[in-house]
């Protein structure tokens, strides 16, 4: 009798633990689901342009690419194509995923979880580069027509190829002519209404 129990006992447990080995080789053998976001996008507390670019980092190596194409966000709940896809590994859960907003580093970050989608909205703040040109000629970086060429330059210069070149240029060229027109109130109201305030006006035909 004492036997018959001992073998019923064998039996068990050999059945329990082959349950739990099956239980743990299905649980490996299950894909790792990467986890997607999506959310609005503000740059200095306005909305981003169209052709933004997100990257989500996990320790400093890209995991995911995002490249905007409406104003202000990247995705919604409903369009599951149109959110930034974060592939990661399971020794990655648990680990921060952090946001790169054209290079510059989001005020956000989030847990990587296996498979979870969530609404992120993202913000990120761009130190403000100078117009060097326009500057001298209002003698002040803070005028409403310099804020303009601002937008313009990233809103449509600095989303494409040509027109980032072209902004390298003119931060290399601009600052000796500035120098020039700052030192001359006659050069400065030439250059400001003949130069800066025509293209602050073709600029606001683009940036409203």
């Amino acid at each position: 009798m004492r036997m018959h129990k001992n073998i019923v006992l064998i039996v068990t447990t050999a059945f329990i633990l082959s349950i739990v080995w099956t239980v743990a080789a299905v649980a490996q053998s299950l894909p790792q689901l990467p986890e997607e976001c999506y959310g609005t996008i503000t740059i200095n507390g306005k909305d981003s342009a169209v052709g933004t670019i997100i990257i989500a980092e996990i320790d400093g190596v890209e995991r995911g690419r995002f490249v905007t194409t409406t104003i202000g966000t990247y995705g919604c709940s409903k369009d599951e194509d149109k959110r930034i896809v974060i592939e990661g590994t399971e020794t990655d859960i648990g680990k921060n995923i952090t946001f790169l907003i054209d290079g510059v580093q989001a005020n956000e970050r989030v847990i990587y979880e296996n498979g979870e989608s969530i609404e992120l909205n993202l913000t990120a703040t761009k130190s403000v580069s100078p117009c060097f040109i326009a500057t001298a000629a209002y003698g002040t970086p803070m005028h409403e027509d310099i804020n303009v060429l601002r937008d313009f330059r990233d809103e449509y210069l600095m989303t494409n190829a040509v027109g980032r070149v072209f902004v390298k240029v003119y931060y290399t060229m601009s600052p000796p002519i500035a120098d020039v027109i700052s030192e001359n109130e006659g050069v400065r109201t030439a250059v400001r209404d003949g130069l800066v305030k025509p293209l602050v006006y073709i600029s606001r035909m683009f940036v409203g």
